[in-house]
């Protein structure tokens, strides 16, 4: 691609390209299409003037060297243009050729060449690293721990990206610790410091604002004098909330654009990978939370996933073996309807799963069948957030059912009194009460008569006469 005034040695850029004279180019006058071209296209080469009517030769190669790195560089200069030179090597131009009368047309193939060589090798090593990334990425994705992940991104650092000062310092309290770090960085700087907010205001607040840092040299970075440390530029990966990834130098001005883009992919994936880890630890430690309540709570438990919509069970508590009968290895993976759920009782139990299954909580008074027969239970469910079982707890409500049938009879027994019309019809309620309802089969009422001065049996149960016979009169 030839932009500006270096369209005019378009022949001796095909010359350099090649002897095919059917090379295409792309031959554009401003900044803006250059880029526009670069946008959809790779072109071996770039070849402009300095002076652009929207911008500068450096300025578009260096926009190119960071959008297209494989794409060689090479800057034509004016004869009053000398004082570009040093700027351009900066930039990363990749040759830079005089013009005016000074011009060499074979120093300019020469130049040509030697970018598009570059850029011919900056392609197989971009390739490399790429692939390197890709396997890495498989890596983290495939890591158990923090400690792992962090052990893969720092080794695909030093290998891969040809990055060996390489760390990572992850979150504790407030202090970024160092977790990983390579050999070389404690060969070249020592045992490496936890950052904190006090101590080390650049790098703090390059991690509280998550965003990623670079600095070409120590001097950019306030607070810190160069006779105390060999670093000399550097940069600062975020982790997002996890930590830093911080890659180092001892030369100024050692990371190129294509350093920062492939330690960019890194951390991205890095980041990936800890969010990944601190989820399924966050799940982890919930299902142990779980786990300790299933084992520790004295109700009946299971663990149920639905399969076609009917609960399976997982597992029971101890309780359950105690209640149902069952030992856990004789019910794990069966239906709990089947096993648990009385078949005048299948109706509401099918609604009850309906409403389970769609991540509704249900609280609802159930009979289910255990060793002493069908009992009653306040059932109540705790679904999982993925929708694909839960916890289903059994509150056996035996008793206070019992007491709940005892107090309503005896309010019935109440009313039978006040309605009784003579002392025979109340020790009758009274004697039936006291056995029916109260569950002492012996009972008798007996009743006082003044002008006998004794005491004789008005009602006795029926239970009373069998074990006892008839009832004695008491006197005096």
């Amino acid at each position: 691609m030839l932009v500006g005034a270096a369209t005019e040695r378009k022949q001796t850029v095909i010359d350099a390209v090649s002897d095919d004279q059917n090379v295409s180019t792309f031959d554009v006058e401003t900044m803006a299409a250059a880029l526009d071209v670069l946008a959809d296209n790779q072109p071996r080469c770039l070849v402009t003037a300095q002076q652009l009517p929207d911008g500068s030769g450096v300025e578009l190669c260096k926009q190119v060297t960071t959008l297209s790195p494989e794409t060689g560089t090479v800057l034509l200069v004016g004869e009053d243009e000398e004082e570009v030179a040093a700027t351009a090597i900066e930039a990363g131009v990749d040759s830079y050729v005089r013009g005016g009368p000074e011009y060499d047309p074979v120093q300019f193939k020469a130049a040509i060449r030697t970018a598009i060589e570059r850029g011919q090798n900056t392609q197989t090593e971009f390739l490399r690293r790429f692939r390197a990334l890709q396997g890495a990425s498989q890596d983290l994705t495939a890591a158990s721990s923090v400690k792992e992940a962090c052990e893969i991104a720092v080794t695909v650092a030093r290998d891969a990206l040809d990055l060996p000062l390489s760390g990572i310092h992850l979150r504790d309290g407030d202090r970024l610790e160092p977790v990983v770090i390579t050999e070389e960085v404690n060969e070249t700087f020592g045992a490496p410091p936890a950052y904190t907010p006090e101590d080390d205001a650049f790098v703090w607040s390059a991690y509280e604002r998550q965003e990623s840092k670079r600095f070409r040299q120590t001097e950019e970075i306030d607070d810190v004098n160069e006779s105390e440390t060999p670093v000399r530029s550097g940069m600062i990966l975020s982790l997002g909330e996890h930590g830093i990834h911080l890659l180092t130098s001892t030369s100024p001005k050692a990371f190129s654009e294509t350093d920062r883009f492939f330690a960019d992919l890194l951390a991205s994936t890095t980041e990936a990978a800890l969010d990944r880890l601190e989820a399924t630890e966050q799940l982890r430690s919930e299902r142990d939370r779980f786990a300790r309540l299933f084992e520790s709570v004295p109700e009946t438990v299971i663990r149920y996933r639905f399969e076609n919509g009917d609960p399976v069970i997982e597992a029971v508590n101890e309780p359950f073996e105690t209640v149902f009968g069952y030992d856990e290895s004789e019910v794990r993976g069966q239906p709990v309807d089947e096993l648990l759920v009385p078949a005048e009782e299948r109706t509401v139990a099918n609604e009850i799963n309906d409403r389970a299954a769609d991540g509704e909580r249900v609280q609802r008074e159930v009979m289910r069948n255990t060793t002493d027969g069908p009992r009653p239970f306040l059932l109540r469910n705790a679904p999982w957030d993925d929708g694909e079982g839960g916890y289903a707890v059994y509150i056996d409500i035996s008793d206070r059912k019992e007491r709940e049938e005892t107090i309503t009879a005896l309010h019935g027994a109440t009313r039978s009194l006040v309605r009784a019309d003579s002392p025979e019809a109340i020790a009758e309620v009274v004697v039936e009460t006291v056995r029916d309802v109260v569950g002492v089969p012996y009972a008798a009422v007996f009743r006082y008569f003044e002008a006998d001065d004794e005491l004789r049996a008005v009602n006795v149960s029926d239970e009373s006469i069998g074990e006892f016979g008839p009832p004695p009169t008491f006197e005096p």
